[in-house]
């Protein structure tokens, strides 16, 4: 009798999933995704692919590209977790222009298709300035043994130079001071301005003293992408009037 309970237990363990030797997981459901350009339409601005990938703590989990106008997209074999969606919208070069995210999307296993609760709107990717600074009359000459203690950054579009996108003071060397008294991030030993409107843009930095005075001034003139990073190295030079007027 012992032997005919076994052979008939374990199917019927194997087929119901109530075994303990191993554990199948959440399981996988599938995902839409649906989009649409903020204003406009893809061809408007220029989209022609669109790539969507489900994130999990900034890591690429599942993603897959499709045309733009198409509007929408079904992910498959995803799965059943929690997700942070992102839409890159691509131009005609493969650069991604345009953006749109969407946090916390939960997929269920099955066949009913999971999907944020509202249309994902494309917005223009702000572009970044990586910037740095160099003093090259002084011959590599440390910030201390010139007299500057720190640098005062400001960005400004060429169209409106009253409107200042970026203004910030930093330390000659901020790469040795606390990121957190810092009024912009460091990355990879460059400040980073982000968050800026494509087009021509003026980049002018002032050298100060001890005493907060300008002594030394350098300005760059560039022109940003959409969506782009752009890496510029301003020269200072010493100021011939007092406080660089």
């Amino acid at each position: 009798m012992k032997r005919f309970l076994e052979s008939w237990l374990l199917p019927a363990l194997l087929a119901s999933g109530l075994t303990s030797c191993g554990d199948d997981g959440p399981g996988s459901g599938s995902v839409i995704v649906k989009w649409e350009v903020q204003g406009q339409v893809c061809a408007d601005v220029d989209l022609v692919q669109v790539k969507v990938s489900l994130e999990q703590e900034g890591q690429v989990i599942v993603s897959d590209s499709t045309d733009c106008s198409e509007g929408e997209i079904l992910l498959t074999n995803v799965p059943a977790e929690t997700y942070d969606v992102r839409i890159s919208g691509l131009d005609p070069t493969g650069h991604a222009t345009y953006e749109g995210f969407y946090e916390g999307l939960v997929v269920d296993s099955g066949n009913d298709p999971s999907s944020p609760d509202a249309i994902v709107k494309l917005t223009q990717r702000p572009s970044r300035i990586l910037l740095g600074w160099r003093f090259p009359d002084e011959a590599g000459t440390p910030c201390s043994f010139i007299g500057v203690s720190t640098v005062e950054v400001n960005v400004f579009r060429t169209d409106d130079p009253g409107d200042i996108d970026f203004s910030g003071e930093f330390p000659c060397d901020p790469v040795y001071a606390d990121p957190e008294t810092l009024p912009a991030p460091i990355e990879n030993g460059a400040v980073v301005v982000g968050s800026l409107k494509n087009g021509e843009t003026k980049v002018n930095l002032f050298g100060r003293d001890e005493l907060g005075e300008r002594i030394f001034k350098g300005t760059e003139t560039l022109q940003l992408p959409v969506g782009g990073d752009v890496n510029v190295m301003v020269d200072l030079h010493k100021c011939e009037k007092k406080g660089c007027g």
